[in-house]
């Protein structure tokens, strides 16, 4: 069986069982193939998750450490 050429792409989904380890907690970057907000715009709260866009995590790293 052949495999799927992988397909690039920031929009990857999280897994339901981690999702649930981070039920209730801020997400500034949820899945959304056509965001209209850019999460890193944003104040973010105590407790955030994040699964940021593969192609530039730089941004997302900086933001959740200050």
């Amino acid at each position: 069986m052949m495999q799927k050429p992988f397909k690039k792409s920031d929009n990857y989904k999280t897994p339901d069982y981690l999702l649930k380890v981070f039920a209730g907690w801020f997400d500034p970057c949820p899945l959304n193939p056509n965001p209209k907000v850019n999460g890193l715009d944003l104040k973010w709260k105590n407790k955030t998750y994040v699964n940021p866009p593969y192609s530039n995590p730089l941004p997302w790293i900086e933001k959740a450490i200050q």
